[in-house]
């Protein structure tokens, strides 16, 4: 993964507030040239919007195939447009922090029994992609060391984020697991300084 700078996370972070706020209003992002420059190349992210230290709106793809700067934008506009919460107020962006996590191409991990899974997946470090036939769960490495998970612990949550039971991780019929790292920013109040998560 392409080592990211504190410069680069503002940058993230201003694109990300700037794509919700347009999907608020229904506009689209005007992508700065600094914007093309920095972030043309392809890597899977996620955007995460808080209110007062819960979530409020979360989107991003593992796997959405464009140059980052283009899936900063949508998923800062997913995350303006969750439907597990209600519309989010254009006033309300005042009150939101904005969190992006740029990840790894997600890797296989290939294994032969569930102990060998656990053993490859680092909380703090990792995140976890689980694929089944018809949808998957990801957890993202920020969020599974915020909640104390360990390897086992973070597993299930996929396993629920994909309506399968929690414990089809241990079936490699049912699912599919990969791993990836992250480089994390995140605002320490609206509008406020970035500072880097991980």
């Amino acid at each position: 993964m392409v080592p990211f700078s504190l410069e680069h996370g503002h940058e993230l972070i201003h694109l990300a507030r700037l794509a919700a706020t347009q999907a608020i209003v229904r506009r689209s992002v005007t992508f700065s040239r600094k914007q093309i420059s920095w972030f043309s190349f392809y890597s899977p992210t996620f955007v995460t919007l808080y209110k007062q230290g819960v979530e409020r709106g979360m989107g991003g793809r593992a796997d959405d195939g464009l140059p980052l700067y283009e899936g900063i934008a949508f998923a800062g506009a997913a995350a303006a447009r969750d439907q597990r919460y209600p519309p989010l107020l254009k006033e309300e962006m005042g009150q939101v922090t904005v969190e992006v996590a740029v990840l790894s191409i997600p890797r296989f991990l290939e294994v032969h029994n569930p102990e060998e899974l656990l053993s490859l997946i680092q909380p703090g470090r990792d995140g976890i992609l689980l694929r089944s036939t018809y949808a998957e769960g990801i957890i993202l490495p920020q969020a599974a060391a915020r909640a104390g998970w360990n390897a086992s612990q973070m597993l299930a949550s996929a396993c629920t984020a994909a309506n399968l039971k929690a414990d089809s991780w241990k079936s490699f019929d049912d699912a599919r697991v990969y791993g990836f790292t992250a480089s994390v920013f995140t605002e320490q109040a609206p509008n406020g300084h970035v500072i880097t998560v991980m």
